[in-house]
């Protein structure tokens, strides 16, 4: 006897409710239940828009059927937000459908869940482990900085044995002395240089410094961002191969058992040789269907894998359906990459003061103190004598009058710097805010896909149940009540990849 297979009465239209786990799997995972289940810890709920008032559980029809047990039914916590009271909870029929299960089948024992592999992800990734290393180096920058706010202090000294010639007498010149006879000589200098005042120049290094630090910090955040935009379209392109693996396989199933029944009727005479190749074709198709998605599965979970450094075993890895938390959508000014482009607007608005300040003089001091000794004939007699000799101290100050406009044209090149970094904000604005918009409309059109879906599921199950009852009947063959699970099966694969499609474009949202 040919059995039914699932029913559902509707389906997860939108998803309405924060923190709710919605978890879809496959259908052989247990083999007395159907593919789509909700635990029994987990609360499902979907909403659908109407104008009619919330019913309870028990006045909702339920299809009864007669040839297997009472199908047992799955409620939904009722969920009903203050400022949407039209919408309602939904419900989940089951039934107990073996024939459609294949036995050799073993559901993977290990679920990939998408924020998990995320947070490892984003832990493991060599991108964001050099940018914390460029944070590293940029601190060390910033002390390096700060050492421009202390004296330099410095210690240097000199032995050497000198030949002069004859001459008049000592000379000094430059600072420096130049005795007339030969001797062996040494000195000790103790140097101080400090730079007193440069119109707040170091301050503004400083700053640009603990600027440099922040932009290292908000660049690592964009890399977030592009890591979980990346992982997240691998793991829909996989998660959507594994559905279609999962239906498709199914389908294969009754394609088979369609073209034994039709060969079947070929050697009765009900039925021809182009039914029989036609089946054929189809079954082949299938079979292809399922290559390709298994391919793709493949080739994602590889990518998965690169970009996670976890190695996943395509045989024995199965990925959960995407746990969606409802949050509050950023404003542009909040994202971060407009607190990126501010940064790097701040920061050269600091390089341009910082170019400015080379028009204005630096003031320095600067000391020595210095002890000389010297002896004719022998070094050691040179060292003993050294001796004080005289110190000094003084103002220096710098101003750089005329260097060809080179300090002119640096300013210019930093205005124009400037000028395209509040276009490229702009810009980004603008982007940020398109897409903004179309996330808004493509989950509007998800919505009304996903009404649509929801309506054909439930009209196959519907005329599914009645071509079983008049298969029962002896009024419609089998053949037909095959075709009408075949049916309906690709209309739940449709609404799975449409569900799938819905929640990506919400973390999308997120990821803004």
């Amino acid at each position: 006897m040919i059995r039914i297979s699932l029913v559902l009465t509707a389906f997860i239209v939108s998803l309405s409710a924060q923190n709710s786990d919605i978890m879809i799997f496959d259908d052989m995972v247990d083999a007395s239940e159907e593919s789509i289940f909700v635990e029994s810890e987990t609360t499902a709920v979907s909403t659908i828009e109407t104008e009619e008032e919330v019913q309870d559980e028990s006045s909702e029809p339920l299809i009864v059927d007669d040839i297997h047990d009472t199908p047992s039914v799955i409620s939904t916590k009722e969920y009903v937000e203050v400022d949407k009271p039209k919408e309602k909870a939904v419900q989940i029929v089951k039934y107990i459908n073996r024939d459609d299960i294949d036995s050799t089948y073993q559901e993977p024992s290990k679920k990939i869940d998408f924020w998990k592999l995320l947070g490892v992800t984003l832990q493991r990734s060599a991108t964001l482990l050099l940018k914390r290393h460029d944070i590293e180096i940029s601190k060390a920058n910033l002390a390096l900085i700060k050492s421009e706010y202390y004296p330099n202090l410095s210690v240097r000294y000199f032995n050497e044995y000198y030949h002069g010639f004859s001459r008049a007498g000592d000379a000094s010149i430059g600072g420096s002395y130049y005795p007339s006879v030969s001797q062996y000589r040494n000195s000790l200098n103790l140097q101080l240089d400090y730079e007193v005042y440069n119109f707040g120049a170091t301050d503004l290094k400083k700053a640009i410094g603990e600027i440099d630090i922040d932009i290292l910090k908000s660049e690592i955040k964009l890399e977030k961002q592009n890591i979980a935009k990346e992982l997240l379209e691998n793991y829909t392109i996989a998660l959507k191969s594994q559905e279609e693996m999962k239906v498709k396989k199914r389908i294969f199933r009754i394609k088979d058992q369609l073209l034994k029944d039709t060969k079947r009727l070929y050697q009765a005479g009900f039925a021809s040789q182009l039914d029989i190749s036609r089946l054929l074709l189809e079954r082949d198709r299938i079979s292809k269907d399922i290559l390709s998605a298994k391919l793709r599965y493949s080739d994602a979970l590889k990518k998965i894998q690169t970009l996670s450094n976890i190695r996943l075993d395509p045989n024995s890895v199965a990925l959960a359906i995407f746990n969606v938390d409802k949050i509050p959508q950023k404003e542009f000014e909040e994202s971060a990459k407009a607190r990126n482009l501010k940064l790097q607007m701040d920061k050269a608005n600091r390089e341009l003061e910082l170019l400015e300040k080379q028009y204005y003089p630096t003031l320095s001091v600067s000391a020595s103190y210095q002890l000389y000794g010297s002896d004719k004939d022998r070094i050691f007699d040179a060292i003993k004598d050294i001796e004080r000799n005289n110190w000094n101290v003084g103002l220096v100050l710098k101003w750089d009058i005329f260097s060809g406009f080179k300090t002119k044209r640096s300013i210019q090149k930093k205005r124009l710097e400037l000028e395209k970094l509040v276009q490229q904000y702009r810009i980004a604005k603008e982007e940020f805010n398109s897409q903004k918009d179309r996330h808004k409309l493509l989950r509007a059109m998800l919505d009304r896909v996903m009404r649509d879906e929801s309506r054909l599921i439930e009209e196959e199950a519907m005329q599914e149940e009645i071509s079983n009852r008049l298969h029962k009947a002896g009024d419609l063959s089998a053949l037909e009540v095959l075709k009408s699970k075949i049916r309906r099966l690709e209309s739940e694969l449709s609404f799975r990849v449409e569900l799938i499609n819905q929640l990506k474009e919400d973390i999308l949202t997120q990821l803004l």
